[in-house]
């Protein structure tokens, strides 16, 4: 898995590419360190280059999904895979995030 961050002026965009794997765990915590960094930016997760994800990959992003929403950081996911949004559930995300399939969609959000 390789993954990527970009500043954009209203947000952070994180793009995950290949197989999610266990480096999700840095991923979101460098996406947080940012997003607060530059005064809470939302965080926009691309998962349009992810080619499949396994169960593993599945709760490392709703705990990192949920750790974004607990610093009070805004979330968009754009693409993400069916199977995430029930895991979501499951890990008491309170506020489920705004889904979109473009990233020009996603930076309309406040």
């Amino acid at each position: 898995m390789q993954w990527g961050l970009q500043n954009l002026p209203d947000a952070v965009v994180v793009r995950i590419f290949g197989l999610p794997d266990h480096s999700l765990g840095e991923m979101f915590e460098k996406a947080a360190e940012r997003a607060m960094s530059l005064n809470n930016r939302k965080v926009l997760v691309d998962f349009s280059d992810v080619e499949s994800i396994g169960p593993m990959g599945l709760t490392l992003c709703a705990y990192g999904l949920y750790h974004l929403q607990g610093l009070g950081i805004p979330v968009a996911l754009i693409q993400p895979p069916a199977s995430l949004l029930p895991i979501l559930s499951m890990h008491g995300i309170k506020e489920f995030p705004v889904v979109f399939s473009h990233e020009c969609d996603a930076r309309a959000i406040n």
